[in-house]
């Protein structure tokens, strides 16, 4: 089973791998398959998650906190881009000549051992996307490896595999490291300034993207023709790729949007000229549309037919974080999604509004000082129109406040009568469970560890 995995890195005899973050979505993704390989696996991370629980169940040796004497002599070391370069177990790996790759990078490796690599990046809608692809692949009983940086349901998870085939996974822009992911279809499916620490501006992000695009002759490139990227950039270049959107120009061309019950959407999508199939979705939001269109896309070009495309993505159940439905609390419904930026909280809104007949209840937790800083007024204008808005102390991830803005400086830039701040997530739980009223919606966002309080209130 993938043997050729080891074959692709001749200058490492792998029999055991430790992972630096492994509760990480993505490295315990990686863990999963190297554990699919009979690699030993070992990792330690800063608190127990349900992620490190299912690796400890497949055998997997895993501890908490940062403990180098317990690391022994692995054949390499893999650690999150959220680990600090002071942090123990990675100077000591480095220290004692084991090789050490970042995530990207050795994420990059495995997707080089397969013969199809497909990626898909975007600033938006990366994990839903390749979530949907994955479930076509599924149904079409691909032979394929899935990596998706989110909880996929349909029996998928964020690693499924089945076969070697084709290797699918997100690209992230973060710090470049989409481009160690040297795809044979590679997918863009919007941009927007989301990585300030990384990007000084919009035309550096394109240049990425352009990168990515067409940095492998190989490389077969996908676009959305309905984003900044390809109207205000690629369009006017003299670099091709086939485009998928709502213009007639556009290869992959998605007519008849219509709004259903529930928020969610249906559409038809066409290929030259062809009709591929019509598509009903079972999930919430028009944003939705683009990243079901990129999935049928790609299937198609891989001469997945349109029926088998239409079931896999109408039967598509959804992905944790993503209007994930945590239960219910005095007759209110709580709603937990991941967005973060200004253009995805928009979005979840927009759904939101349509599925309550009562109050819409939001509470956001920031992710990120450079982020808050850079899209402080976006922020505010998307969060002005809410019923009740409760802003929670930021997650500050890899950051210190020296690098942007805080929660509570958003909070006090809000026009929002019924805005709240809270340092802590038990008050705002205690709080929030008085005043709920049947027929509410609590819309719990952000990317942080904020989804603690989804558990509190059911």
């Amino acid at each position: 089973m993938c043997a050729h995995i080891i074959v692709h890195m001749p200058d490492l005899h792998l029999s055991s791998v430790h992972f630096i973050g492994v509760g990480g979505i993505s490295l315990s993704a990686l863990a999963k398959l190297m554990l699919k390989l009979d690699i030993r696996v070992s990792g330690s991370d800063t608190v127990y998650s349900p992620a490190i629980i299912e690796l400890m169940e497949k055998g997997a040796d895993i501890w908490i906190g940062s403990k180098p004497e317990l690391i022994g002599k692995p054949d390499l070391a893999v650690y999150s881009s959220a680990i600090a370069d002071c942090d123990k177990e990675l100077v000591f790996c480095r220290s004692s000549g084991i090789p050490v790759f970042e995530r990207h990078l050795f994420l990059g490796r495995i997707a080089a051992a397969f013969p199809n690599t497909i990626a898909i990046s975007g600033t938006h809608g990366k994990t839903t996307a390749c979530g949907l692809l994955c479930a076509i692949f599924k149904h079409a009983n691909k032979a394929f490896c899935g990596h998706v940086g989110g909880g996929v349901g349909n029996g998928i998870g964020n690693l499924y595999y089945s076969g070697d085939d084709f290797f699918v996974t997100e690209a992230c822009e973060y710090r470049r490291s989409l481009l160690s992911v040297k795809a044979n279809i590679a997918v863009v499916l919007n941009a927007e300034s989301d990585h300030p620490d990384t990007y000084k501006s919009l035309s550096e992000i394109f240049e990425t993207f352009d990168e990515f695009l067409f940095g492998k002759k190989e490389c077969l490139p996908l676009v959305c023709g309905d984003s900044d990227y390809y109207k205000k950039h690629l369009l006017s270049s003299s670099r091709r790729a086939i485009t998928f959107g709502s213009s007639p120009s556009d290869d992959f061309f998605i007519t008849e949007i219509e709004e259903c019950s529930g928020g969610c959407y249906s559409f038809a999508i066409s290929y030259l000229g062809e009709n591929i199939t019509d598509i009903k979705l079972g999930i919430p939001g028009r944003h939705n549309v683009y990243n079901a269109a990129a999935a049928a896309a790609v299937s198609y070009l891989l001469h997945i037919d349109g029926q088998t495309i239409k079931q896999a993505i109408e039967n598509f159940q959804g992905i944790k974080r993503r209007f994930e439905r945590k239960g219910m609390i005095k007759g209110a419904e709580v709603i937990h999604d991941y967005a973060h930026h200004p253009s995805e909280i928009r979005a979840v809104l927009e759904s939101a509004v349509k599925m309550t007949d009562g109050r819409l209840i939001t509470v956001f937790q920031p992710h990120t000082y450079s982020r808050t800083a850079m899209l402080i007024d976006d922020f505010c204008r998307v969060f002005n129109g809410c019923d009740e808005v409760y802003i929670v102390k930021e997650y500050s991830a890899r950051e210190n406040s020296s690098q942007g803005m805080s929660a509570y400086d958003l909070f006090k830039r809000l026009e929002n009568r019924n805005s709240f701040y809270y340092e802590e997530i038990l008050s705002l739980a205690a709080d929030l469970i008085k005043k709920t009223r049947a027929g509410d919606m609590i819309l719990v966002l952000g990317a942080g560890d904020i989804e603690k309080l989804c558990d509190l209130l059911v």
